[in-house]
């Protein structure tokens, strides 16, 4: 008999019932940290529902959703949140050409538009391995699309505990102050160069380095969802053409899940 892992790593469309569990627990860590009622989160992620796709660390023990992350895929239709609330909350930014070099110009980015950790595992060991869970998913399904970059606009409080604990996965755009948006008092707009925080890993934190891009190092602890699993859910959502214009190929990465954003991102 095979024993199950604590913990297990799943990835479900936003419109999939069985996220529902995921979007209840992002619903209430941000009415908790940042009051955003249901109703608001459904007027402001809404509209990017069919475009975006759900992370979710599962407590096997009791069945609980212990962490989730909601990522917005490229799409013609209505674009990247980040993005678009960029051009309201930050206008400055679009007058800068570096800004538009780094962002407008390529449109191979995702969107980590919310990350939530549920409070029964915000203990340092517990949130840590879920957000090694999420980061570890993430960042080897973009590897796989060969994605490169990442954007999210990220509270200031979990902006700082990710420089501190995962050596800065996430930097702030250049010439954007932290300003205040949706409920948190001061948040910035990030990006992330997944191959630059790869090569500070492998020369700060190996140990965390083989855990995200590897693929290795938590399976006991947390079974990885299938890289395999996850392109065939987007193919069949039709996410794959808008995704890349190509079909992907294998990057010589061990199909394992996504690590976190620890806490609510936005």
């Amino acid at each position: 008999m095979i024993t199950p892992t604590p913990f297990s790593v799943n990835l479900y469309t936003a419109n999939d019932p069985r996220a529902k569990p995921a979007l209840e627990l992002e619903g209430l860590v941000f009415l908790r940290e940042f009051g955003n009622t249901p109703k608001e989160l459904d007027e402001e992620y809404g509209p990017y529902r069919n475009y975006s796709i759900i992370l979710c660390v599962t407590d096997n023990l009791t069945n609980l959703i212990a962490g989730m992350a909601r990522v917005i895929l490229p799409n013609d239709a209505i674009g990247l949140k980040t993005l678009n609330d960029i051009a309201k909350q930050w206008p400055e930014l679009y007058n800068d050409s570096c800004f538009d070099e780094l962002f407008l110009s390529t449109p191979d980015h995702w969107d980590i538009g919310t990350v939530a950790i549920g409070v029964e595992y915000q203990s340092p060991l517990a949130a840590s391995l879920v957000s090694l869970g999420l980061y570890q998913a993430i960042t080897q399904l973009a590897q796989y699309y060969r994605i490169d970059s990442l954007i999210a606009l990220l509270d200031s409080k979990v902006y700082r505990m990710t420089r501190w604990k995962f050596h800065s996965p996430f930097l702030p755009i250049p010439g954007a102050k932290a300003k205040p948006y949706l409920g948190s008092a001061a948040s910035y707009p990030v990006y992330s160069r997944i191959s630059e925080w790869g090569a500070r890993l492998k020369v700060k934190d190996p140990t965390i380095y083989e855990i995200i891009y590897g693929g290795t190092g938590i399976e006991a602890a947390i079974s990885p969802m299938s890289i395999d699993h996850g392109v065939s859910l987007i193919r069949n959502v039709g996410l794959i053409v808008d995704v890349r214009s190509t079909t992907p190929d294998k990057l010589n990465i061990a199909p394992t899940p996504i690590v976190d954003l620890l806490d609510p991102i936005r």
